[in-house]
C-alpha cells in the first residue's frame, strides 16, 4: 500500500474516527474533572476521604459496568450511535 491510498477515507470512516474522538474527550475529560471536584465536594458536603473514595468507585464501578450492555446493545440493534449516546447517558 502506498502513501497515497492510506490517507484516503470515506466520509463513514471520517465520521466514525470523530464520534469516537469527541465520546473519547468527553469521558476523559469527566474522569480527569474528578479530581478537581473531590476537594470541592469534599468542603461543600462535609464527606471524608472513605465517602469520596466510594463515589470514585461508584464512578469507575458504573462506568466499566456499562461497557458491556452498551456494546451489546449496538450489536443487538446494529446501531453504531449507542456508544456516544452511552457516554452521554452516563455523564
Amino acid at each position: 500500500m502506498d502513501n497515497k491510498s492510506a490517507c484516503i477515507h470515506s466520509p463513514a470512516q471520517r465520521r466514525a474516527l470523530l464520534t469516537g474522538g469527541v465520546a473519547h474527550f468527553i469521558h476523559d475529560g469527566f474522569t480527569d474533572m474528578l479530581y478537581i471536584f473531590f476537594p470541592i465536594w469534599q468542603m461543600q458536603f462535609a464527606l471524608s476521604f472513605t465517602e469520596i473514595g466510594i463515589l470514585k468507585t461508584l464512578f469507575s464501578g458504573t462506568m466499566a459496568g456499562f461497557q458491556v450492555p452498551s456494546g451489546a446493545v449496538s450489536t443487538n440493534r446494529n446501531i453504531r450511535l449507542d456508544d456516544k449516546k452511552g457516554t452521554l447517558r452516563k455523564a
